[in-house]
């Protein structure tokens, strides 16, 4: 059992990217308001982070920022044109819920790059790292609440990660492991990319981890900069190499929101659960599949 250090009670969200699959659209609007029916994704991931008990909570941007701040904004004159309808004006007063605060990403240097961005936000304390394009579901606890779960129990940064295919693992990456305790494994290695022949678990990082503050000396020692980026898998196989990082095999389901079939299926699923509108919506998609 790893010491506790301390509670995890900030969250940092990287949305600074330029949306180049969703252009046009995300010429003027940053990828992380592309809605998830009627709530933009980057809402979707401060609702989650609230969940587990997260309030204070650093964005980081890119271009076309004050989309995004505004929308976190107190909008007094919408409110006040709203007052006669109440669903509506509370559904408004939800992205008042957070305290968020921004910090931009000017230069294209990768996950890492952005994540040491919340270095003075976060100072010494662990923290909740959320990467935007990563939409999650789950059953139970939310998947943020189970990774936190995992850093309680051990001390040590956490990877959200699951069972990817083959096809998937290559584009993304492979995570090994010596030993686990359920659902919580001990990692020996991380490779970006593998070839398929080297690949040796199907585990994959899927857009959520707890981080202690080691992970800005490691950032700060990586030397392998590919088309001017560092990624932050080269700092957690230095955590993985000390013996400092463990992965949460987390139930529930990921939806990667980054490319345009993907965002489709995503919308999909998402209505077909809609408290509101699901149980019409399957008709609908049943009687359009039929024709």
């Amino acid at each position: 059992m790893g010491e506790i250090m301390e509670k995890v009670k900030k969250a940092v969200i990287l949305a600074a990217g330029f949306g180049t699959r969703f252009m046009p659209y995300c010429k003027a609007v940053p990828k992380c308001m592309m809605p998830i029916l009627d709530t933009p994704t980057i809402e979707v991931m401060c609702n989650e982070c609230l969940q587990a008990g997260i309030k204070d909570i650093l964005i980081v941007v890119g271009a076309n920022q004050e989309v995004v701040k505004n929308h976190f904004k107190k909008n007094l004159q919408l409110e006040q044109r709203l007052e006669g309808k109440p669903e509506i004006l509370e559904q408004v007063r939800r992205s008042e819920r957070y305290n968020v605060s921004f910090v931009t990403q000017t230069e294209i240097n990768g996950t890492a790059g952005a994540t040491m961005l919340a270095k003075s936000f976060v100072g010494d304390e662990p923290f909740l790292l959320v990467f935007a394009d990563d939409v999650m579901r789950a059953p139970n606890k939310n998947v943020s609440e189970q990774v936190i779960d995992a850093y309680n129990k051990t001390g040590k940064s956490v990877l959200a990660v699951n069972a990817v295919t083959m096809d998937e693992i290559v584009r993304y990456s492979s995570v090994e492991f010596s030993g686990h305790d359920g659902n919580v494994y001990d990692v020996t290695r991380i490779v970006e990319k593998p070839k398929r022949e080297d690949v040796k678990s199907l585990f994959s990082t899927l857009g959520r981890y707890v981080l202690t503050n080691e992970i800005f000396d490691k950032i700060d020692k990586i030397t392998n900069v590919r088309n001017g980026e560092k990624y932050l898998t080269d700092a957690f196989d230095m955590l993985a190499k000390e013996n400092r990082l463990v992965a949460c095999d987390f139930e529930g389901k990921h939806y990667d929101t980054g490319n345009k079939f993907a965002y489709l299926k995503t919308i999909v699923e998402f209505g077909l659960n809609d408290a509101e509108y699901g149980k019409d919506f399957r008709e609908y998609l049943d009687n359009l599949i039929k024709k």
